[in-house]
């Protein structure tokens, strides 16, 4: 049996050099057990499910102005076996991109954030399978020398998770809001990227734990004229998870990655710096092996500028430091 539900918040109304018009927010929660008793799996097979939310987008300004912000999007699920049947549980959700500013002194809206939630869990052995990803809004754009919107932070701490006496796979993803870009003014900041232990499970069997936070990338600054300024920084990326195990098997894989740095499309200006990665992990199993691996990459520095009749040019931007302590 399959089971999936959407939420969508609806966009924000344009402005006029008035005000533009909020962003909807979405929020999704699903819950199931496959017990035939509750008419819920009457065919006794396995259950699946999926909820998912996307906030809406933020109103854009036509004349002068800031953008409206982002929506909120957020989703959770909760599956239960009671048949020692397959299970599979998966939460996702998308922040609602910020609407476009316009004139200098304004800015786009801020991407909207996102939330999620996943357990799945069986009581008679049954092999449970959990996922989410979550993606922060992307920062509007401006226009008529407005700086973009910044990218929203995505952040997962203790939200997804596993349980049953057979094989157990949770795995989650966490990754920043793109900046906003601009056309005259200052791209936006990539959102960041937190996650600490935001994956569990508990087994007697086989278990395996991924994790992955990736920083938003910074946006663009110029229009191909000689009027860039600065391109946004890639956001930062954290993600740290530690497990101490009492299974068969445990498998392990952490990663961070920043985002890679604004370009600059112009011959004067400064490209965006890429964002800053850091991975830390530690594990053990004491009732079999286990084997793990921890990973950061930093984000790439944006491109340099150039002015379209090549007589300017500027240089590209440092790339992110990375770090994996043990």
């Amino acid at each position: 049996m399959s089971l999936n539900q959407w939420a969508t918040g609806g966009g924000g109304g344009r402005g006029n050099g008035g005000a533009v018009g909020a962003a909807g927010n979405a929020v999704s929660s699903l819950s199931a057990t496959n017990d035939t008793a509750q008419a819920v799996n009457t065919g006794g097979g396995d259950l699946s499910g999926s909820s998912s939310a996307a906030g809406g987008w933020g109103g854009s300004q036509d004349v002068a102005g800031n953008g409206g912000d982002g929506g909120l999007g957020s989703s959770a699920i909760e599956l239960t076996d009671v048949l020692g049947k397959n299970l599979n549980a998966s939460a996702n959700a998308y922040g609602g991109s910020g609407g476009q500013g316009s004139g200098a002194g304004n800015k786009g809206g801020d991407g909207g954030i996102a939330m999620t939630q996943a357990n799945g869990s069986s009581s008679a052995g049954g092999l449970v399978s959990v996922s989410s990803f979550l993606i922060g809004g992307a920062g509007g754009s401006g226009t008529g020398g407005a700086d973009g919107g910044r990218g929203a932070d995505s952040t997962l701490s203790g939200a997804l998770s596993g349980n049953s006496s057979g094989g157990v796979t949770v795995s989650g993803t966490a990754t920043g809001g793109a900046g906003g870009y601009a056309a005259t003014g200052q791209g936006g900041q990539g959102g960041s990227a937190t996650m600490n232990n935001a994956v569990t499970g508990t087994t007697s069997g086989d278990l395996s734990l991924t994790q992955s936070a990736n920083g938003g990338g910074g946006g663009q600054s110029g229009d191909g004229n000689n009027q860039g300024t600065v391109a946004g920084a890639g956001g930062s990326a954290s993600s740290s998870l530690d497990k101490a195990a009492s299974g068969f098997s445990l498998t392990l894989y952490n990663s961070a990655g920043g985002g890679g740095g604004g370009a600059l499309n112009a011959g004067s200006g400064e490209a965006g710096a890429g964002g800053a990665a850091q991975a830390n992990s530690t594990f053990s199993n004491d009732a079999g092996w286990a084997t793990g691996a921890s990973t950061a990459s930093g984000g790439s520095g944006g491109y340099g500028g150039y002015y379209y009749d090549g007589s300017l040019y500027v240089g590209g931007a440092a790339g992110g430091a990375a770090a994996t302590p043990l």
